[in-house]
């Protein structure tokens, strides 16, 4: 499973004598460390199994199936609950011989199960803002970094985002990194055209981002993208790539439209001013 994802760990009892065999002890399944039992238990059995003698807490670590439970003749059942983890690992889950105690003898071997828990996959997002500036004015370009993992991602490789011809690292670059990530291991040279986060940085549990200014005097629409593979760390790369973009324009300049009823009021001012000025005349 991804860390944190849903697994149904599942117990299957055999029973081939023509009776059934009842438990004489409680038969406790311990998970190993770094596995619960699911926020959701969603515990079941199946028929010839006692589902009220079934006990998994939530966040626990054990399964129980209790003593004086049953497992029908001629065939066997089964119980299962849905168990999670967050660590990063192959955790094998063990029941020892005679863990499991019956009236008509205990299991002479014993069984065992692997859960593998794989790392979420990194990703990341982009955004520049404002989306429109004139030449030579400034944009904030920001990189959101996620990991959904309980452990920090590890840079195996520089995180380079490489911008469009013409698009710079603002005169005063202005780098800034929320908590999770580490400033010092930004560069962004003003008057470059990249931004790099360097091998061996770090994305915290929860992700975080990294921002740096911007600018151009060519007018253009700047699309600038990280590929899907640009964010190489321990934990694996970015599934999808990151896309924002810019535009580099010069504002149309807006011309004042007067409405209808200000037509007529300036017309019949200016015949007011007109009829004054020939009344004058006249005089």
């Amino acid at each position: 499973i991804s860390s944190g994802g849903l697994s149904t760990l599942s117990i299957a009892f055999g029973n081939g004598n023509a009776t059934l065999a009842t438990l004489t002890a409680d038969l406790v399944d311990t998970l190993p460390a770094g596995v619960e039992i699911a926020a959701t238990p969603n515990i079941q059995a199946s028929a010839g199994c006692d589902l009220g003698s079934v006990v998994a807490a939530p966040g626990g670590n054990t399964l129980t199936y209790l003593s004086g439970a049953t497992i029908p003749a001629n065939g066997g059942c089964s119980i299962s609950v849905d168990v999670t983890s967050v660590a990063l690992a192959t955790h094998t889950n063990t029941i020892p011989i005679n863990g499991l105690q019956t009236d008509i003898g205990n299991n002479i071997v014993a069984t065992s199960s692997d859960l593998t828990v794989t790392p979420i996959l990194p990703g990341l997002s982009k955004s520049i803002t404002p989306v429109s500036i004139r030449p030579d004015d400034i944009a904030t370009l920001t990189i959101t970094l996620t990991n959904s993992n309980a452990v920090a991602a590890v840079l195996t490789g520089d995180l380079t985002d490489s911008f469009p011809a013409d698009l710079l690292v603002a005169p005063v670059p202005n780098v800034q990194v929320s908590a999770g990530c580490t400033l010092g291991n930004v560069v962004a040279v003003a008057g470059g055209n990249n931004l790099v986060y360097q091998n061996g940085a770090s994305i915290q549990p929860g992700g975080c981002t990294i921002s740096v200014d911007v600018t151009s005097s060519v007018v253009n629409l700047y699309t600038n993208t990280i590929p899907a593979g640009g964010l190489t760390t321990d934990l694996g790369s970015n599934p999808a790539p990151g896309t924002a973009d810019l535009n580099v324009s010069y504002e149309p300049v807006s011309i004042p439209v007067m409405p209808h009823w200000g037509l007529l009021l300036m017309a019949a001012l200016l015949g007011m001013i007109a009829a004054s000025r020939l009344a004058v005349n006249r005089a």
